[in-house]
């Protein structure tokens, strides 16, 4: 990311957008909130869900979290919520839902390995703070 970063900026200073780079409470406020959960506890939660997840449930994450940029730009930035998003958005959602529906005698759906996996959530955590120290 911080690779990315750095080219995006070199290419914003040539393509003279330096003129346009203006400071405001409103702008450092977003570059927290995206440092914080767009890039720390994105990447936490990614990393613990590749290692834990089955692949098919994994890979959903994806579509995902394009419901949750679509649902969030409407509420927080009031952008359009017409026929066609919420029709797209159906047939994301039927989507994830037929490949995440519950086979008959599956395991990884188990009442007890979705605890396991909250109890596996919490020694993740502690390992990370634990690393810190």
């Amino acid at each position: 990311m911080f690779i990315g970063g750095l080219i995006q900026s070199i290419l914003g200073i040539i393509s003279g957008e330096v003129g346009e780079f203006k400071f405001s409470m409103q702008g450092i406020i977003a570059i927290i909130y995206l440092i914080i959960f767009g890039s720390i506890v994105g990447f936490v939660a990614y990393a613990y869900a590749l290692e834990k997840l089955p692949p098919s449930t994994f890979s959903m994450y994806v579509f995902i979290n394009l419901v949750i940029a679509v649902l969030l730009g409407w509420i927080v930035l009031n952008e359009r919520m017409d026929l066609i998003v919420v029709i797209a958005t159906g047939m994301i959602l039927s989507g994830v839902a037929i490949v995440m529906r519950e086979k008959k005698g599956d395991a990884e759906t188990s009442p007890s390995k979705q605890k396991k996996s909250v109890d596996d959530f919490g020694n993740y955590i502690q390992e990370i703070e634990q690393s810190k120290s």
